[in-house]
């Protein structure tokens, strides 16, 4: 399901707000996870304080752009 213009900006803006305070970032690639999988990393992710969130590869781009992890946009790559 695409998603509205309306919501991506959101996103993007979301990501920017967490990124601006965050210390480090961890991109990976979740295909292939089950769902339940992914739910317990998320579970335990958010028992640590760590941020978690899966988003498509151009909104992350916009939302790292002008920040400490523009950098990352080469490994940005794919579905």
């Amino acid at each position: 399901v695409a998603l509205a213009r309306e919501d991506k900006e959101r996103i993007v803006q979301e990501v920017k707000e967490v990124s601006a305070s965050a210390s480090s970032l961890v991109i990976s690639d979740a295909r292939g996870l089950k769902v339940s999988e992914l739910t317990e990393i998320r579970r335990q992710g958010t028992k640590s304080g760590i941020h978690i969130q899966v988003i498509k590869n151009s909104l992350a781009k916009l939302a790292f752009e002008g920040t400490d992890f523009g950098c990352s946009n080469e490994v940005l790559t794919g579905p």
